[in-house]
């Protein structure tokens, strides 16, 4: 009976200092931001607006409640689509709703992308180049 109650005591009092213990944990993490900037030469292309067709006028009905910068994303291609165009030159986009409708009026010359090539460095003397981080493009959402 006496080792019985030994044992008890023993194991107690390892239960008792096992409890009392804390566990310490330490985590050190070091973290550094890539943000690469790769500048690289664009692809240059000449438009060709078709004189044939003048300016486009159309209207496209949409039963949907999107945002208004896709909806005239979504009117634009579809001009597009129907004219056999690349893109619209100067288009307007005009949105009328009436009642759940939306009506986009989208205008603009039809144009064609011909004569695609490398940038050369006579190229460069317009256009002007702003390395462009994920940070601003976060900043910017």
């Amino acid at each position: 009976m006496k080792r019985l109650y030994a044992i008890t005591l023993l194991v107690l009092c390892f239960s008792a200092t096992a409890l009392a213990q804390k566990v310490e944990s330490k985590m050190e993490v070091r973290y550094f931001d890539v943000d690469p900037c790769a500048y690289i030469k664009p692809i240059v292309a000449e438009l060709k607006v078709d004189n044939s067709k003048g300016l486009i006028s159309e209207q496209v009905e949409i039963k949907t409640n999107q945002k208004i910068e896709d909806l005239k994303t979504y009117a634009i291609y579809v001009v597009t689509q129907k004219h056999k165009c690349d893109v619209l030159v100067a288009p307007t986009v005009s949105i009328v709703k009436e009642d759940d409708k939306l009506t986009i009026y989208v205008t603009g010359f039809a144009a064609n992308y011909l004569n695609w090539r490398t940038c050369t460095d006579t190229d460069l003397n317009w256009m002007q180049f702003a390395p462009v981080s994920r940070k601003q493009e976060e900043k910017k959402k």
